[in-house]
C-alpha cells in the first residue's frame, strides 16, 4: 500500500484508489508543492524589488505548478517505461484493471514494449496510471530481488518468488476492484 493510498483510507475512508483518480490526486500535491516553493520564492523578491508580493507571487505560484506537475510527469513516465521493460506481466494486469475497455489482457506479453508506448501520448498515460497502482507489487518484487540472500539463490528461484509476489498483489487488486479473474497469455 502506497502512503497517498494510507492518507486517502485515513482521510476519507476510501478503501481502493483507482489509478487514474491515484494520479490526479498525486499530481495536485505535487503540483501545489511547486506553486507554493516558487509562489514563495516570488513573493518574497517581488516584495524586495517592487515593494508589493501579490502579482509576482501569482505569477510564480503558476509557474511553479506547471513547472513541478511537469517535471513529475516526465519522470513517472521514464519511470514507467523502466518498469514495463522488467514487470511486462505485471503492468498488464494492472493496465487492464485500470482500462478494461482496451482489452490489454487480450494482447501477448509481446505487445508491452518501451516502443508501444512511447509513441503515443494516450498509451504514455495509461502506462503511468498502471505503475502508480502496480507500486506496491514492485516495490516487494525488487526488495525480493535486491535482497543478499538472494545471491545465494538461482535466477529460477528469484523469478519464483517474483512471480508469487506478483500473483498475490494480483489476486489482492482482484479482491478489492471486483475484477473477474481471466487467464492471460
Amino acid at each position: 500500500m502506497t502512503n497517498s493510498t494510507a492518507l486517502f483510507r485515513v482521510l476519507g475512508g476510501w478503501g481502493h484508489v483507482a489509478g487514474p483518480s491515484l494520479f490526479m490526486v498525486k499530481g495536485v500535491i505535487i503540483g501545489t508543492a511547486g506553486a507554493v516553493s516558487f509562489g514563495l520564492m516570488g513573493g518574497s523578491l517581488g516584495a524586495l524589488l517592487y515593494g508589493t508580493a501579490s502579482l509576482p507571487f501569482i505569477a510564480m505560484s503558476s509557474l511553479g505548478f506547471v513547472v513541478g506537475i511537469t517535471r513529475w510527469y516526465q519522470k513517472a513516465v521514464m519511470r514507467a517505461l523502466l518498469q514495463l521493460e522488467r514487470f511486462p506481466a505485471l503492468l498488464r494486469l494492472h493496465l487492464d484493471a485500470n482500462f478494461p475497455e482496451e482489452r490489454f489482457r487480450m494482447r501477448t506479453l509481446d505487445y508491452f514494449r518501451r516502443d508501444e508506448f512511447r509513441t503515443s501520448w494516450r498509451m504514455r498515460s495509461m502506462l503511468v496510471v498502471a505503475s502508480l497502482t502496480a507500486e506496491g507489487a514492485i516495490d516487494v518484487s525488487s526488495d525480493v530481488s535486491n535482497n543478499p540472500l538472494a545471491a545465494e539463490m538461482g535466477p529460477q528461484d528469484i523469478h519464483a518468488a517474483e512471480e508469487r509476489t506478483i500473483v498475490a498483489e494480483a489476486s489482492e487488486a482482484m479482491a478489492t476492484s471486483k475484477i473477474e479473474p481471466q487467464l492471460l497469455d
